[in-house]
């Protein structure tokens, strides 16, 4: 009697459960892999992006920044040392560089105001 119990029971937890749980694990697996392709895309877009903008801003190798404007750029009064210059332009740079995800419209006039400003 207790062995015919178990095979019923069993039988049950086959029909019911084992669908149930193979739903959970399959959309645990899905939404991981969702969330997943969503970074790629969202990583391979910013990257296109990038060079999109990259491309279409560049300008001519001579630098078309007055001094004025470099200050600006890097936030430096106007008797900044050179050490003061490369110590704002590293920091800036941290954050704009196309690599780190930044603009390399802004990466490139960072480097335009420090050799404006560095001669």
């Amino acid at each position: 009697m207790l062995f015919i119990f178990l095979i019923i029971f069993s039988i049950i937890g086959v029909i019911f459960v084992l669908p149930i749980l193979a739903l959970f694990i399959f959309l645990i697996l899905k939404r991981n892999s969702i969330i997943n392709m969503s970074e790629i895309m969202t990583s391979a877009f910013n990257k296109v992006m990038n060079e999109t903008n990259m491309y279409s801003n560049i300008r001519s190798t001579g630098s078309s920044l007055s001094k004025a404007e470099a200050l600006e750029i890097l936030g430096l009064e106007k008797n900044a040392s050179p050490e003061q210059i490369n110590t704002a332009y590293h920091k800036l740079m941290k954050s704009m560089h196309p690599d780190k995800g930044g603009s390399p419209y802004f990466a490139q006039k960072l480097n335009e105001a420090r050799d404006t400003l560095l001669g």
